[in-house]
């Protein structure tokens, strides 16, 4: 049984980049914070530090997708100074 309250590191490599969370379990809930974001999530029947990690993981998965689609659509769009308007 994990102890609720007691703050803990994780550090999680994925594709070469390093991710970092602070998290504690308190009333059933994961408090997670990684960067300048804080999340909070129920407390399954997996444990905290594998929910925390697979938590990372997809924040990382998601980070690489956008900006996959940034690449994609930045070579296909024609350039457009802001100030101009439609």
């Amino acid at each position: 049984m994990e102890r609720e309250g007691v703050v803990r590191d994780l550090m999680v490599e994925h594709n070469g980049q390093t991710y970092k969370a602070v998290f504690f379990v308190e009333r059933g809930e994961i408090h997670i914070k990684t960067g300048h974001r804080l999340y909070r999530i129920p407390k399954a029947d997996l444990p905290s530090e594998e929910a925390v990690r697979n938590l990372l993981i997809g924040l990382a998965t998601d980070m690489e997708r956008k900006r996959g689609q940034v690449a994609y659509w930045s070579e296909r769009l024609p350039d457009r100074n802001p100030d101009e308007a439609d």
